[in-house]
C-alpha cells in the first residue's frame, strides 16, 4: 500500500485539530487524503505544558543524573480544557558540562514505556559528549497514565501480567468500562501532539534538537513529523514502520519470508552446505512434514514438536545470536540421533512448560508495557486486511495469536484525518533499516524513502541486520548502524561516511553463534569434539535463560 502524502505542509496544528473535530463529528473517512500539518501553533485553554520533575531511582550513565518528569495533557488535544492525562518523561542530563544537545529517543511495541530505552543511553551518551537525553512514554504506558486490567494482570490471575486469550473478553470489557470511546484518545496522532508540546516545554533554544524513533518510535516519530515538520533538527527513523504500509496483519508472513532468507544465505556457507544441502528450505519443509507424522518424538513424548518449532524459528530468527541456531537446529531434528535428541530436550522442555510469569517478573512488565496499548494502537493503525492462516507457516510467533482473537471485538478506533498518510518534513531525516528484519522489513523503510526522498531523506541499509539498527553496541553490525546514526546526529547535513558497511563480517552459520556453545557442548551440529561452554550453566540452564530472552514480546 503506498501512503498518501498530506495536501499541504503550511497548516497548522490548530487546523488539524478542526479537522480532526470535523471528521469525528461528520464521520470522514479515516483514510482520506485529509490534513497537512505544519509547526504546531499554540492551542486555546493550553498555550503551555508544565513538566514536574523529580529525582528518580534509575541509574544513567557515569557524569549524568536522571530525572523523572510527569506532565498534565488533554486527553483529547481538540479539547483542551476538558478531561486530561498524565504522560511521563525521563530525562538524562550532564552534571559538569553545559548541553550540547537534546536527543528524544522514542520506544517501539507499540506499548513499551520509553524508560525501556536507558540501556542505549550508556552508548549514545559516550558518541555524543554533552547531549541531554530525554525518553517520554507513549501515553497509556509506564509511568503515564496506563491502559491496562487489574484483574488479568495481577499476581494472582493465571499468567500473571501476560493476559491470556481466555481473559481479554473480561479485560477488554473492564477497559471500555473504564474509558468507553474515550480509549480513542490514546492513539498515534494524541501521542504525537503530547511529543510536540513536551518538547515546547524543555526546549533549549540554544543547542541542536533531535528525535530518534526505533521500531514502532518511527511511526509515532513521522506521525510528529506531520505535526512539527521542521520543531527538531533532525529525525533518525531505525527500523521503519511507517503509515499505511507496516501492518500487523503481514506480521506472521514478513517472519516466514525472513528465515526463507536466512536460509538461503545460509546455503551459500560451506559448512551449511554440508548439513542442509543446496535447499535448507525444502530440508526445512521435509523437517516439518515427518514432524507431523511423529518424527522425532522422543525429543518431547507425548506433545507435538511442529507448532513449538514454528514458535522457536520466528523467536530465533529475530535475535542477532540466536538465528544462528536455526540450521543447526533443523539439521538436528531431521537426523534425530540420541545425541540430537539429549542436545535438543533442554529447549524443547522449556519452551512446553507453563509459561506462568513470577511475581516479580509481572511487576516489572506492568511498569513496562501495556498490552491494551498494544491492541488499541494496533487495531487503529497497524492492522490492514486479513491475516493469513497461521497452521502452514514455519516461522510465526505465538505471541500474536491474542491479536487475531481479539480483533473483531475491539472498539472502533474513530476516524483520523492523519491515518494513512506520510509527512512532508521540512527537516533531514536518516532511515535505517537492515535487510533481514523480521519485524519490520526493509521493504517497509524503501517504501517510506521513495515517500519522503523529494524532501531530501537519507536510507542506510545494513546487510544482514535484524530489528534495530543502533540500538545496542554488541555486534559489528549494530556498531557500524551506531556510528553512521551519530555522524547525522552531530551533523545531519554533511555527508554520511558509511564505509564500515562494507567491512562487515558475514553471518557465523558454521559455529552456530554463542548460543550453540552453551546449548551443545558437542558442537551445533553435534559429532564435534567436547568442549566447555561459555559459561558455567548446564544445558538446561541455557535453554532457560535462552528462552527468557527469546520469549519477551518482539513486536515493532
Amino acid at each position: 500500500m503506498v501512503p498518501n502524502l498530506p495536501c499541504a505542509r503550511s497548516r497548522s496544528l490548530a487546523t488539524w485539530l478542526c479537522l480532526v473535530a470535523f471528521a469525528v463529528g461528520c464521520g470522514a473517512d479515516p483514510s482520506s487524503n485529509a490534513a497537512g500539518a505544519g509547526q504546531g501553533s499554540e492551542l486555546p485553554g493550553a498555550a503551555t505544558t508544565e513538566v514536574e520533575w523529580k529525582s528518580c531511582d534509575v541509574h544513567g550513565p557515569g557524569g549524568y543524573e536522571v530525572s523523572c518528569g510527569t506532565a498534565s495533557v488533554p486527553l483529547r488535544w481538540q479539547n483542551p480544557t476538558g478531561p486530561a492525562i498524565d504522560v511521563a518523561v525521563v530525562r538524562v542530563s550532564p552534571k559538569k558540562r553545559s548541553v550540547a544537545g537534546q536527543l528524544w529517543m522514542l520506544q517501539g511495541g507499540p506499548g513499551f514505556a520509553g524508560k525501556g530505552l536507558l540501556s542505549m543511553v550508556d552508548w549514545y551518551a559516550d558518541h555524543l559528549p554533552g547531549y541531554e537525553f530525554y525518553l517520554p512514554d507513549h501515553r497509556g504506558v509506564g509511568e503515564s497514565t496506563r491502559l491496562g486490567c487489574a484483574q488479568a494482570e495481577s499476581n494472582s490471575s493465571p499468567n500473571g501480567a501476560v493476559v491470556t486469550k481466555e481473559e481479554w473478553p473480561d479485560c477488554l470489557a473492564a477497559v471500555v468500562g473504564e474509558w468507553g470511546t474515550d480509549l480513542q484518545a490514546f492513539s498515534a496522532t494524541q501521542a504525537a501532539v503530547d511529543l510536540g508540546k513536551l518538547i515546547e516545554a524543555t526546549r533549549r533554544p540554544d543547542v541542536p534538537l533531535r528525535v530518534y524513533g526505533v521500531s514502532y518510535g518511527t511511526f509515532w516519530a513521522l506521525r510528529y513529523l506531520q505535526l512539527y515538520p521542521q520543531q527538531a533538527g533532525a529525525v533518525v527513523l531505525d527500523s521503519v514502520c511507517p503509515p499505511g504500509i507496516c501492518s500487523m496483519t503481514t506480521y506472521w508472513t514478513d517472519f516466514e519470508a525472513t528465515g526463507k532468507e536466512l536460509l538461503a544465505r545460509c546455503s551459500q556457507n560451506a559448512t551449511c552446505h554440508a548439513k542442509l544441502g543446496a535447499d535448507p528450505w525444502g530440508r526445512l519443509q521435509s523437517v516439518a512434514s515427518k514432524l507431523d507424522s511423529g518424527h522425532c518424538s522422543a525429543v518431547l513424548p507425548g506433545q507435538p514438536l511442529r507448532p513449538l518449532l514454528r514458535d522457536l524459528l520466528a523467536s530465533a530468527v529475530a535475535n542477532d545470536d540466536a538465528r544462528l541456531l536455526i540450521p543447526p537446529i533443523i539439521f538436528r531434528l531431521d537426523r534425530c540421533d540420541s545425541q540430537d535428541v539429549a542436545a535438543l530436550q533442554p529447549l524443547f522442555k522449556t519452551m512446553a512448560k507453563s509459561q506462568v510469569v513470577d511475581p516479580g517478573e509481572s511487576k516489572a512488565m506492568r511498569e513496562q508495557y501495556s498490552s491494551v496499548l498494544h491492541h488499541n494502537v494496533v487495531f487503529a493503525d497497524l492492522w490492514h486486511g486479513t491475516p493469513p492462516p497461521l497452521a502452514p507457516l514455519l516461522f510465526a510467533p505465538a505471541d500474536g495469536n491474542a491479536d487475531l482473537a481479539i480483533q473483531p471485538s475491539w472498539p472502533a478506533a474513530g476516524s483520523d484525518p492523519l491515518r494513512n498518510t506520510m509527512p512532508q518534513p521540512m527537516t533531514p531525516v536518516l532511515l535505517l533499516s537492515g535487510d533481514l528484519d523480521p519485524q519490520t522489513p526493509l521493504a517497509f523503510a524503501q517504501a517510506a524513502h521513495q515517500a519522503l526522498a523529494g524532501f531530501g531523506a537519507q536510507l542506510v541499509v545494513v546487510p544482514d541486520n535484524p530489528h534495530g539498527v543502533a540500538t545496542n553496541a554488541d555486534h559489528e553490525r549494530t556498531q557500524c548502524g551506531g556510528a553512521i546514526t551519530f555522524q547525522f546526529l552531530q551533523n545531519p547535513e554533511k555527508k554520511l561516511d558509511v564505509s564500515c558497511l562494507a567491512n562487515l563480517p558475514p553471518l557465523d552459520f558454521a559455529g552456530g553463534g554463542p548460543y550453540a556453545e552453551m546449548l551443545f557442548p558437542s558442537g551445533a551440529w553435534g559429532g564435534e569434539a567436547k568442549g566447555l561452554p561459555l559459561r558455567t550453566q548446564t544445558p538446561a540452564q541455557a535453554a532457560q535463560e535462552l528462552w527468557r530472552e527469546l520469549r519477551r514480546p518482539l513486536r515493532l
